[in-house]
């Protein structure tokens, strides 16, 4: 397999610079590309639920896996309050909204059908 992006390549410097829809649509959409990820959604907005970038995978069995990601540029610092701590308070929250919700997925068949997550991931 001919892989479009070279890992090896990949300036961090630069990288460290993206703003979260830059990093989104010119990095980690066409990783996931390049990586044969199945149904690539962009779901970053109003509406995201916690989840940016939605997609799916066949595990090394066969079966179907579905994933989200969150984004997020900026660091993200626990400090000895996490009750205080705004930062991983919006990612606690955003991991329960996108285990919470459906992802719907168009589908030949049955026109759209809902599915929940397997995974979550936060870059």
């Amino acid at each position: 397999m001919s892989r479009k992006i070279d890992l090896d390549k990949i300036n961090l410097t630069k990288l460290q610079r993206y703003n979260e829809n830059t990093l989104r649509k010119c990095v980690i959409i066409p990783l996931l590309e390049d990586l044969d990820a199945d149904n690539i959604i962009d779901l970053h907005g109003p509406n995201e639920e916690g989840i940016d970038v939605y997609f799916d995978t066949l595990d090394i069995f066969g079966h179907r896996r579905r994933f989200g990601i969150q984004l997020k540029t900026k660091d993200l610092v626990s400090t000895s309050r996490p009750d205080k701590d705004k930062n991983i308070q919006t990612i606690c929250h955003q991991i329960k909204s996108a285990f919470s919700r459906k992802i719907k997925l168009p589908t030949s068949e049955h026109g759209k059908i809902g599915v929940h997550i397997d995974g979550y991931y936060i870059f």
